[in-house]
C-alpha cells in the first residue's frame, strides 16, 4: 500500500509545476554563442551550435525534439509500448526519478533534457561530468506550445517547430469553435488502489479538460501544500458535485483501482445517485496522452478528450 502511494507521488512530481518562469531566448554580449535560454529551473544555458546527440529523461519533449529531426542517442526508462516504433530501441539510460549516468557518459550526448522538478538535483553531476543540462516543465497546454517553439530555436528548426504548433493549434481551434451541445461535469482522478487525488484546472490534465469545453468538478477544491495542482479527494464531494464522468490516470492495476474507487464511493448511501455510476463512465485516460507530457501529441489528448465529452453529452 506505501509503496503505491509513494509510486503515485513521484508520479505527480513529474508532472507538477515546480518553477513558472518562461523559456527565453536572448542575445548574449559577453559569449559567442548562437543562443541562450533560460529553463524552468531558471538556469541559462548556453548553446554556440545546435546539438547533435541528444539524450532526454523525458518522453515527450523527446518526442518533440524527435520530430524536429534531431537524432536521440537515449531515451527513458519506459515502456516501449508508449514509445513511436523508431524510438523503441534507442538506449535506455534510467529516468527523470533516477538518471543512469554512467549510461548517458558513454553515449556522449551534446544534450541532456531533464525535468525542472526532479533533475535539479542533477546539474552539479552533469556539470562536472562536462554534460549539458536543459530543464523543462510542461505542465500545461501554453507551456507544451512554448517547450515546443524553444526547441525549434536550439537546434536551428524554427520553421518546423513553428509547422508544428500551427497545426496543433488549428486542431485546438477546430474544438473550441463547436461547443459542446450540453454540460458535462468531470473529475480525473490519479489514482491507485489506496490513494486518490483529484487534478485542478491548473494541472495538465486539468487544463486539457478545461480547453476542450468539459466542467472538473474539482475546480474550488484547495490543493495539496506539496502539489498545489491537486486536491485531495472525499467520497462526499463526489456525490455532492455529481460528475457525468469520472476519469482515471493510473500506474497501478486499472481495473483494481476503478473497483477500489466504486467500494469506496459505495460507502455512502447517496452513491447510487451520481450519474457517472449510473451510466458506468469510469473512464482510464491513455497514459501517453495524459500520465506525463504528450508533448507533439498534446493535439490528440484533446481530441481524446472532447470525443468523450461528446458522447456523454449524447446520454444526457
Amino acid at each position: 500500500m506505501r509503496t503505491n502511494s509513494i509510486i503515485i507521488l513521484l508520479f505527480l512530481l513529474l508532472i507538477t509545476g515546480c518553477s513558472k518562469s518562461s523559456v527565453s531566448m536572448k542575445e548574449n554580449k559577453d559569449h559567442t554563442a548562437r543562443v541562450i535560454m533560460t529553463d524552468h529551473a531558471n538556469r541559462e544555458i548556453m548553446f554556440d551550435d545546435p546539438p547533435l546527440r541528444i539524450v532526454s529523461l523525458v518522453q515527450g519533449d523527446m518526442e518533440i525534439v524527435h520530430s524536429l529531426g534531431a537524432e536521440i542517442v537515449g531515451r527513458p526508462t519506459v515502456s516501449s509500448e508508449v514509445l513511436p516504433k523508431e524510438l523503441a530501441d534507442i538506449e535506455e539510460v534510467g529516468t527523470a526519478h533516477e538518471a543512469d549516468f554512467e549510461k548517458i557518459v558513454s553515449l556522449k550526448p551534446d544534450l541532456i533534457i531533464g525535468h525542472a522538478g526532479l533533475n535539479m538535483k542533477d546539474a552539479s553531476t552533469a556539470e562536472a561530468l562536462g554534460l549539458k543540462l536543459f530543464l523543462t516543465n510542461s505542465n500545461s497546454y501554453e507551456t507544451i506550445i512554448e517547450v515546443i517553439s524553444m526547441y525549434g530555436k536550439i537546434l536551428d528548426r524554427e520553421n518546423e517547430a513553428n509547422e508544428m504548433i500551427a497545426e496543433i493549434e488549428e486542431k485546438k481551434s477546430t474544438i473550441q469553435t463547436k461547443p459542446l451541445n450540453k454540460k458535462v461535469k468531470a473529475l480525473i482522478v490519479y489514482g491507485t488502489t489506496d490513494l486518490f487525488l483529484a487534478a485542478l484546472p491548473t494541472s495538465l490534465s486539468g487544463n486539457l479538460l478545461e480547453i476542450v469545453g468539459g466542467e472538473n468538478i474539482a475546480s474550488n477544491l484547495p490543493g495539496i501544500d506539496s502539489y498545489p495542482d491537486y486536491a485531495q479527494l472525499s467520497m462526499e464531494r463526489v456525490i455532492e458535485a455529481n460528475p457525468d464522468v469520472i476519469y482515471f490516470i493510473t500506474h497501478g492495476d486499472p481495473d483494481a483501482v476503478k473497483e477500489k474507487f466504486k467500494l469506496e464511493l459505495k460507502s455512502n448511501p447517496a452513491w447510487n445517485k451520481v450519474n457517472a455510476f449510473k451510466h458506468d463512465n469510469f473512464n482510464f485516460l491513455p497514459y501517453e496522452l495524459f500520465g506525463t507530457s504528450p508533448g507533439p501529441k498534446v493535439a490528440d489528448s484533446l481530441s481524446y478528450l472532447r470525443e468523450s465529452l461528446e458522447s456523454i453529452a449524447t446520454e444526457k
